[in-house]
């Protein structure tokens, strides 16, 4: 569903002007990231630099366009403040960038003051407490928390259109939001702007003519005036506003970051084209800029690396340097950038050069340069090409230039005679043309100097006049060499109507007496008066109507009035509602007393009506909003105009309806009937109940007849009590209305359908104040009320279907919306809940981009590695960045494992160590434990739709404790086995050293066996008789001692030979 705005409140803009074609991009979908709304979104940027942003359907858009009718309305506000106080903000006071700036257009309001184009720029820094903020007007700070709240709102549809651009540009999320972060300081700034009704200029457009300093802007219109320039057509063209719509353009800096992929599009901002063109023109903008110190250069990687380099070296300087050098127009170039980068000619720009100047002209460069009168060369573009040094040293120069050069630039271009320009403070400026168009500007301070050399063409020779002898009060050149210019003491030529008037004015017949006799206070005030283009009052003696404020600031106490109501009478005019701001300041004398009163006005005329008829088109749109019929609507609009007492003196409203006679079945003709009044009776005499429309236009009485051609042209008429087509009886309105005075003007508008067809369906005869001319802006108040009850009237005869699908559309829009903001809040609890469990997790979690570029990393993951996250986002895959971190042994295959994920695009599995050693304790014995850091990093690749790796995630386990366990392991099985293995060698030796002593005692038994079992027993030494159970026994024990050596013979051998075996000594062959 659409946001509400306020684009019904002004005239329509005109549908048969060819526009721009500029595509509507839709923000909700951008915040979806639908893939063909993104790409849209891609192609505008790259084409045509410039689209609309649909804010339907979207809270944040809604929540933009709300935020953008509220500030368009404390815009105005803030431009009818009185102009001095503005200018108590001006950049030349606070910053040359950012407060109030405003150009004199050379005319001026009804009210005297001047007319003027101006701008109030307010940087986001301020508002973000980034710095401490400028000063800023008291209404400026009332409304702080709504300029906050929309900065806020601007920076997040900028900063995602940002990660789209990222996203297309195949640039690592992040890149470009990184030079453009909310909290840093930057160029950023809200920008109010008003333009003046004035004539159009072609000359001044193409002054205009611009692309945008930074990087996106968003910019809010109610009417049209901006104009792109085609790049296929180089025609310029309107953009149209479209209600609830943002127009957003692209800057320099995305030129300068892309090598030209997006494009910066020529723009300039002109007359709103008719009827719109008779209303002051307001915009709200938001300009977005990289950082301070970002450094405005191509960036790397991605689409970018594509493009082709320049063969010469661009400048390079920061984002604050491009800002301030593009504001004082130092930067050169031409429209030859085929996206739109360096944007001025150089004399466009406002800097030519020496070498610019032609040779013809350089010898009066020298003679200017030994001139004490402030001097200047300008070029044909109205360029200051050169300043003497007394020109450089005038206060305000580039403010009092700036004006001069307006001024000479609306003289006639045809004229080749010197003109002469009185600037506001009283100096003359004397201008001759040279050739080519290139003209001298020399200021010969107040009288026409005769002395001036004719060699350098300022002026042929004037009549002389004799001069009066004044005396020299100061020594210097410039000094004696400027002009008298008390036109009060003695006559002087050339001076404008009004100050000669007072001049011959025959002050001896007023209590001021004759202007011989005027003290030189007096003298001064009424010289510096008359030269102030604003209202200004000097008080000599004490004005009885006003004598409360007058004595208080004859006390010395100046005085403030702010609107002050004066009705004002002038020569051959009937009386006129006036406002004043008064500021009654004394005039102190030379001896310290107030001598006079200097009253210093400024006319808020304008202001007053406006705000007081913007009052009244808010509460009659509150009034009709809620009609659903048009018996609804008729009373609704007559009490929305009740309180308009000043501006609408009286109402009366006739419906049109169908005049159908009882005797037919079908409507043939209408008649009006009367629906209600406002400020006059129902019951007036003039007032018929009802009339047909079918009665010849010349046969009905006055109010009739006047709705009769209303009726039949469906063009407003105007009743004037003068020429007596304002009824007599229609002079007056009810007490309390229109100042109770005589009403001179009416109007009868009739009110009809929006539609092709425009249907009638009734006629307004509406009173106007007998003390306000009825003029553009009282014509534009009276075509906007009646044009708010012609559109809601519109929408309520609308067919039921219409209504009914129109209803069902907008459900859908409800529901679809309602969907959406589900599944953000869905997305957004979901992300929430990874982002938790990424932080809680144990295990380091990591994704880096095709590149090796980090995209996230926990701070699990950072603790293992002992880094912090700055030191980790310039790490690359290759081996430079992590030989300091990986172990020499493990850096070769950590490297490979990066390429087998690339190129073979499987998940792999690698542990390796770190050259940071691992510290621990033992929880069981409390020993303190030391080794080698040991990670196992699991990572698998995140494919593309084109089969290409886009990313590479996976996980980091510390598994140091691990492999120190499996260390120790190891030790104590080699420890165990080598105490087996000496263990075995120690029964090896055992075995041994018992193998020999049992062989022996088997030897031995079996001789004795052997010996007593044999038939002849050897004797040896004589004769021994053994008897032969001796002998048995004998037998029997060395028979039990060869079984046991036996036995423990063959548990020795098998001993020795298992030894063998594990020692490999012996070699076991199957047998065949």
């Amino acid at each position: 569903m659409a946001p509400a705005t306020t684009h019904h409140l002004y005239p329509s803009f005109p549908a048969e002007l060819r526009t721009a074609p500029l595509v509507s991009i839709s923000l909700a979908k951008l915040e979806a990231s639908d893939g063909a709304e993104s790409q849209a979104f891609f192609d505008a940027c790259r084409n045509l630099g410039f689209f609309y942003l649909d804010t339907a359907s979207s809270p944040l858009g809604s929540s933009l366009v709300a935020e953008a009718e509220q500030l368009n309305d404390l815009q105005k506000e803030f431009f009818e403040l009185a102009n001095v106080e503005k200018e108590n903000y001006a950049r030349e006071k606070l910053d040359p960038f950012f407060g109030y700036r405003h150009g004199d257009l050379g005319a001026r309001h009804d009210d005297g003051t001047p007319k003027r184009n101006e701008s109030y720029n307010m940087r986001k820094d301020d508002f973000m407490g980034n710095c401490e903020a400028l000063p800023h007007p008291d209404l400026i700070k009332e409304h702080w928390s709504l300029l906050q709240s929309y900065v806020r709102h601007c920076r997040a549809a900028i900063d995602l259109m940002i990660t789209h651009l990222e996203v297309h540009l195949e640039l690592p999320i992040g890149t470009l939001a990184s030079l453009h972060r909310i909290n840093e300081r930057s160029g950023d700034h809200v920008r109010f702007n008003q333009r003046a009704i004035q004539p159009y200029s072609e000359g001044d457009a193409k002054q205009g003519e611009h692309t945008d300093f930074g990087t996106l802007t968003i910019l809010f219109n109610w009417l049209g005036g901006l104009q792109i320039r085609r790049p296929d057509t180089e025609d310029w063209v309107y953009v149209k506003p479209v209600p609830g719509h943002a127009i957003i353009n692209l800057g320099d800096s995305l030129v300068k970051f892309t090598a030209g992929i997006l494009r910066s599009n020529v723009h300039r901002v002109v007359v709103p084209p008719p009827p719109q063109d008779k209303m002051t023109r307001n915009s709200l903008v938001y300009f977005s800029r990289p950082e301070d110190t970002v450094v405005l250069k191509r960036l790397r990687g991605g689409l970018i690396d594509k493009q082709p380099r320049t063969e010469t070296a661009e400048p390079e300087m920061t984002s604050q340097e491009w800002i301030l050098r593009r504001s004082v127009g130092d930067l050169k170039g031409v429209y030859t950038h085929n996206r739109g980068l360096e944007l001025r000619s150089q004399m466009a720009a406002g800097r030519v050069r020496m070498d610019d100047i032609p040779v013809e002209l350089r010898g009066l460069v020298t003679y200017l340069d030994s001139d004490d009168r402030p001097s200047a060369i300008v070029s044909g573009a109205g360029v200051v090409a050169y300043r003497n040094a007394s020109f450089k040293g005038l206060p305000l120069l580039e403010h009092e230039a700036q004006l001069i050069l307006d001024r000479l630039r609306r003289a006639d271009e045809g004229d080749k005679q010197v003109q002469k320009i009185v600037a506001d403070d009283g100096r003359t400026w004397k201008r001759a043309h040279l050739l080519n168009g290139w003209t001298t500007l020399v200021c010969v301070g107040g009288y026409e100097d005769q002395t001036q050399d004719a060699g350098i063409g300022l002026e042929p020779d004037l009549p002389s006049e004799t001069k009066p002898e004044i005396p020299e009060t100061n020594s210097s050149p410039m000094l004696a060499k400027s002009e008298y210019f008390d036109w009060t003491r003695l006559a002087a030529a050339g001076l404008p109507p009004w100050t000669q008037y007072i001049r011959d004015f025959d002050w001896a017949s007023t209590p001021v007496g004759p202007m011989q006799t005027w003290s030189l206070h007096l003298r001064s005030v009424v010289v510096y008066m008359m030269n102030n283009p604003q209202p200004r009052l000097v008080v000599w003696d004490i004005y009885e109507g006003l004598r409360p404020y007058f004595e208080q600031a004859w006390r010395g106490n100046p005085v403030t009035l702010k609107e002050l109501p004066v009705m004002m009478q002038r020569e051959g005019s009937a009386v006129e509602e006036k406002h004043f701001d008064f500021s009654l300041l004394p005039i102190v004398g030379q001896d310290g007393h107030p001598i006079g009163i200097l009253d210093e006005l400024v006319d808020t005329t304008q202001a007053v009506r406006g705000r007081r008829r913007r009052d009244s088109v808010r509460n009659v749109g509150q009034m009709i909003s809620s009609a659903t019929t048009l018996k609804q609507l008729w009373p609704a609009f007559l009490t929305g105009l009740e309180p308009a007492v000043v501006d609408a003196p009286y109402a009366v409203l006739y419906s049109i309806q169908d005049d159908v006679p009882e005797t037919q079945a079908e409507a043939t003709q209408k008649k009006c009937v009367l629906e209600g009044t406002v400020g006059i009776g129902a019951d007036h005499a003039t007032l018929p109940p009802e009339f047909s429309l079918g009665m010849h236009l010349n046969t009905g009485p006055g109010l009739i007849k006047a709705c009769l051609q209303a009726w039949q042209t469906g063009e407003p008429i105007t009743l004037h009590s003068t020429d007596g087509s304002l009824p007599p009886s229609l002079t007056s309105a009810n007490p309390g209305r229109a100042f109770d005075e005589e009403i001179r003007t009416a109007i009868v508008a009739p009110i009809t359908t929006a539609v092709a067809d425009e249907e009638m369906l009734g006629i307004l005869v509406m009173g106007l104040s007998p003390r306000s001319p009825y003029d553009e802006e009282y014509k534009l108040w009276t075509h906007i009320v009646s044009d708010l009850v012609r559109k809601t009237a519109t929408l309520i005869v609308l067919p039921e279907e219409q209504r009914r699908a129109q209803k069902i559309a907008n459900e859908l829009n409800d529901s679809l919306a309602q969907q959406l903001r589900v599944t953000t809040l869905q997305a957004e609890r979901s992300e929430g809940k990874f982002r938790r469990m990424a932080e809680s997790a144990p295990q380091g979690m990591y994704m880096f981009d095709a590149e090796g570029k980090t995209l996230h990393v926990n701070d699990r993951y950072l603790a293992m590695l002992g880094e912090t996250r700055e030191q980790h986002a310039t790490r690359r895959p290759d081996g430079d960045d992590w030989r300091d971190q990986v172990h020499p042994e493990d850096l070769d295959r950590f490297i490979q494992s990066w390429d087998i994920i690339m190129q073979k695009k499987t998940p792999i599995t690698i542990e390796y160590r770190l050259k940071k050693p691992w510290k621990s304790v033992d929880d069981t014995t409390g020993q303190d434990l030391e080794g080698e850091t040991w990670l196992l990093a699991n990572a698998f690749p995140d494919i593309g739709a084109d089969g290409e790796v886009i990313a590479v995630m996976g996980w980091l386990t510390d598994v140091s404790h691990r492999r120190m366990a499996e260390k120790l392991l190891a030790q104590r099985l080699n420890d165990a086995l080598e105490n087996k293995r000496q263990t075995e060698a120690f029964i090896d030796m055992t075995s041994h050293e018992m193998r020999n002593p049992l062989s022996a005692i088997l030897q031995s038994a079996d001789s004795i066996v052997s010996t007593l079992t044999a038939t002849v027993m050897p004797i040896v030494g004589g004769n021994v008789s053994v008897s032969s159970e001796t002998a048995d026994e004998i037998v029997d024990a060395a028979q039990t001692i060869i079984l046991c050596a036996q036995h423990q013979k063959r548990i020795v051998d098998d001993i020795l030979t298992l030894s063998k075996l594990d020692a490999s000594l012996l070699v076991i062959s199957p047998e065949k």
